[in-house]
């Protein structure tokens, strides 16, 4: 997937490899920038919800897939039957 956040030494994997085992998946939400959606997925990950982030085509077009270059919206995604339990996730975290 363009834009997905890369997997070398140490930073978080990319979207092919978070989404596995994840059948179906929907985006959640867009979040203004790279912080906020790693804020949003770390919250989810401890209510167990797994979910990936990817650049929006916006963010890819004007920045390349370079996690931390630049900045710009980025898409959450969930397993579709994780989707309720994560905007409730959401809704809690108030970013």
């Amino acid at each position: 997937m363009p834009g997905a956040t890369s997997s070398a030494q140490g930073e978080l994997p990319t979207a092919e490899y978070a989404c596995q085992g994840m059948a179906d998946v929907t985006r959640l939400t867009v979040m203004p920038n790279h912080l906020d959606a790693e804020m949003l997925s770390a919250a989810l990950r401890s209510e167990g919800i797994k979910s990936f982030t990817k650049l929006t085509d916006v963010s890819a077009g004007s920045w390349g897939d370079a996690p931390g270059v630049g900045g710009g919206p980025l898409e959450v995604w969930v397993n579709v039957d994780d989707l309720d339990r994560a905007r409730v996730v959401l809704g809690r975290t108030g970013i």
